[in-house]
């Protein structure tokens, strides 16, 4: 029997291949979402969660209270904090510190070999992280200075074979020569702490002169004992802070903890080091997937529907010869079915073509870098697509195979059946459904857009184009800074150099400092420049004067920003003095830019130069000629510092990379939105055929009496047009409280929600309805009326 249903299924598809086609189309859009926002959350929620300890450890959050600047939470600490606690609250079994990734590069038999992913980590890593050593000892691998564990892949690269590398002396940057203690599994896609390399923490030479009020660009982890209660931890918290930081600045300093499996998920931080993932995007991206895939559903019994009027007979004579109602619902369950498997086939496809495209229109793969396609075993990949296959075949299917099995053998297979009003109704309904769908897709697209374009292209307070960025990673090169300053200046082409403890986009580090007229310390981001860097960017000074080789005492000067002398209440800033290892007179105030992403507002900073390690960038002002600026700049730099390799890279492509993850949004909405609107223009051509076809003999005595083609277009086209108009009147608000409370909230400058827009994509969304009902319109100008009068 299911043998017979799967080839009468056969048959009736194969004879209606344009119903049959649409069909597919539709499905397999909708199941290609859903299996890909599928794998894609399954993939965020794994996130730390490979960790044999992970209830037990938890990231220190620092909450920054100024009466000033008002409220700041940040992933990042000071080195200080997490040693402090360590010692004070006996419900802390372990702690451990890590720094942000860092660029260098690695020198082995007088090969390089770079590298961006090193981190500096505390001797308790590997007992507080379950990352699996493949050799050495977890207890010792980083007890002691210049110790250095390596990932099996960068092993590899390096010594050809990981066993080959145990005991192996490599140096980094021409500086520091570190002894391989241990090789471990390349690290988990979905870990938010990513390295190739990790170095015993006390390997730093400035770590000795760190505490609470300096060095602010740690993550500090903390294992707690089994059964200890977080909140009793964090209240112990306070009197620690208050009598290291609090006490001796004008700022609260609190700190809590946070979960390590709510780490990556957690996109509410004003400053972290790591990439974040969103639990409102997932909960988006699962909303809109359903969503995208009930909507094909729905298609499929409008479509559905409208076939049943060819198929009436067919039923008639089935019932007739004794088929059941039971034998008929079976028959259209196994089509749909059949239907949802072959769809589901060309949905894997799509799968693929949607995550290539994804990569390509970011035009960075770290957008999707820690998404990985099929990751799940074969069994559990297995289960979702039976289970993807019989729900969407259930519920496409399920609503025209029981409405049509109750028809009526007789009036079946005379064609006399009636479709009543209320069908008709909630078949419009549908249609507002669809459409409003579509439509608040198309205006987040469009906010999301014109928000990214905003970030983009808005005055930052500094012009990145035609500015190229040449890191300096070992000591030797930041000793030789003016020298390869001057090389490059020699290129022609080469307008501007200036030297910098670090550059914009993402922010700079920051440390206490107690300004004249305060008692208390304040935490005070800080650049590092030489006297070329603000000419090179374009910093403009707008009170005072900048730094000046003609003014010896300037080597002890500092100049701050608009926002400084604001939160300071400075309205002469000239001549006041900041303190921090000697008093610093300031001689100049710079015009306030973003330094950091738009999310923040900008913030107090100082300048100096007197960097701390040596300046750790060479910034390049181009006269933007179309040279190949980077084979003349390597064979400068090879001049100077034949043993390093060299790099560089726009200032404008990495200003672009701290929004990434708004253009990765956009490009994810906007493959939605060109879907859902497929889906939706499917969804109508499919009532615009049920409809039509019941209109038939109307349509066809008015052709008779002379109706043309175009009176028959605003007949067909008025009862559809007012449905798409309310969907636009549902879809306005829907989409403005989302954007404004849930994207446009996160960024401290946007550019608003702007009222063309919405009526943008009213002008679509009727323009391409319209254009379907045109397109059935035409067909039925084909059509003889006497065909189907005839018999009247």
């Amino acid at each position: 029997m299911l043998m017979n249903y799967f080839q009468i299924a056969f048959r009736n598809l194969w004879k209606n291949k344009s119903f049959t086609i649409i069909n597919i189309v539709g499905l397999a859009i909708g199941m290609s979402i859903s299996l890909l926002a599928l794998l894609f959350v399954t993939n965020e929620l794994s996130f730390d969660r490979f960790h044999v300890k992970k209830d037990r450890i938890h990231r220190v959050i620092t909450k920054i209270e100024s009466s000033t600047r008002g409220t700041e939470i940040s992933g990042i600490n000071t080195a200080g904090v997490g040693l402090s606690f360590l010692q004070e609250i006996p419900e802390i079994e372990a702690m451990v510190r890590t720094t942000q990734p860092q660029r260098g590069f690695f020198t082995f038999s007088d090969e390089n070999f770079n590298n961006k992913f090193i981190l500096y980590a505390d001797s308790s890593f590997f007992k507080v992280f379950s990352f699996p050593l493949i050799l050495g000892n977890s207890e010792t691998v980083l007890d002691q200075k210049y110790k250095i564990v390596l990932t099996e892949n960068l092993a590899m690269q390096i010594f050809g074979d990981a066993n080959n590398a145990m005991g192996k002396i490599i140096s980094l940057n021409n500086k520091d020569n570190l002894q391989v203690t241990g090789i471990m599994k390349n690290i988990p896609l979905n870990s938010h702490v990513r390295f190739d390399a990790l170095i015993s923490f006390n390997s730093q030479d400035t770590i000795k002169d760190l505490g609470w009020n300096g060095g602010w660009q740690y993550c500090t982890y903390l294992l707690l004992h089994e059964n200890a209660d977080v909140e009793n931890v964090e209240n112990q918290f306070v009197p620690i802070a208050e009598e290291n930081i609090n006490k001796y600045q004008n700022e609260s300093w609190n700190y809590f903890l946070q979960p390590l499996v709510e780490v990556h998920l957690n996109n509410t931080l004003d400053w972290d080091i790591s990439s974040q993932g969103s639990i409102t995007n997932i909960i988006l991206y699962l909303a809109v997937s359903f969503i995208i895939l009930l909507i094909a559903c729905i298609n499929f019994i409008n479509l559905t529907t409208a076939a049943s009027l060819k198929r009436m007979k067919e039923v008639g004579v089935r019932k007739v010869t004794g088929a059941t109602r039971q034998n008929i619902i079976w028959q259209f369950l196994t089509e749909t079915i059949l239907i949802s498997i072959i769809a589901l086939v060309h949905a894997i496809i799509l799968i693929e073509i949607f995550y290539l495209w994804l990569t390509w229109a970011t035009g960075d793969i770290s957008v999707l870098e820690n998404f990985e396609l099929y990751n799940k075993s074969f069994l559990q990949l297995a289960g979702v697509i039976i289970f993807l296959i019989f729900s969407v075949g259930l519920m496409a299917g399920a609503y025209p195979a029981f409405y049509m099995s109750g028809f009526n053998p007789a009036l079946a297979v005379k064609g006399r059946i009636k479709f009543n009003k209320g069908n008709s109704i909630t078949r419009s309904w549908g249609l507002v459904f669809q459409f409003s769908i579509s439509i608040i897709s198309i205006i987040c697209t469009l906010i999301i857009a014109t928000q990214l374009n905003y970030l983009l292209k808005t005055d930052k307070g500094f012009d990145p184009t035609n500015k190229i960025v040449i890191p300096l990673t070992s000591e030797s090169t930041m000793d030789k800074v003016n020298i390869l300053k001057d090389a490059f200046l020699g290129i022609p082409g080469i307008e501007k150099a200036g030297a910098s403890s670090g550059i914009p986009g993402r922010g700079y580090t920051r440390n206490g400092y107690l300004p004249e007229g305060l008692s208390d310390h304040i935490m005070i981001h800080v650049l590092d420049v030489d006297y070329d860097y603000l000419p090179t960017m374009g910093l403009e000074i707008i009170k005072g004067r900048s730094f000046s080789k003609e003014f010896g005492l300037d080597k002890d000067a500092y100049l701050i920003n608009e926002a400084l002398a604001l939160q300071l209440g400075w309205d002469i800033p000239i001549g006041k003095t900041i303190r921090r290892g000697g008093e610093h007179k300031v001689i100049g105030v710079v015009k306030n830019y973003n330094f950091s992403p738009l999310h923040v507002n900008i913030e107090p900073l100082i300048f100096t130069l007197k960097p701390w390690q040596g300046y750790e960038y060479i910034t390049l002002q181009t006269s933007g000629m179309q040279n190949d600026f980077k084979s003349e700049l390597e064979k400068k730099w090879k001049s100077v510092v034949p043993y390093e390799d060299f790099n560089s890279f726009t200032l404008t492509s990495h200003v672009r990379k701290a929004y990434n993850s708004v253009k990765g949004n956009m490009y994810m909405l906007l493959v939605c939105s060109i879907l859902s609107i497929l889906i939706a223009v499917l969804g109508l051509y499919g009532l615009t055929a049920f409809t039509t076809r019941q209109r038939y003999k109307e349509i066809a005595i008015r052709k008779v009496y002379g109706a043309d083609m175009k009176k028959i277009f605003n007949l067909v086209s008025s009862g559809f047009i007012k449905w798409v108009v309310v969907a636009n009147i549902i879809a306005w608000p829907v989409a403005y409280f989302i954007m404004d409370n849930y994207f446009l909230a996160n960024f401290a400058h946007n550019t608003g929600i702007k009222w063309w827009v919405f009526v943008l994509a009213l002008v679509f969304s009727i323009t391409i309805s319209l254009l379907v009902i045109l397109v059935q319109i035409l067909r039925l100008s084909r059509l003889n009326p006497i065909d189907y009068i005839r018999y009247e």
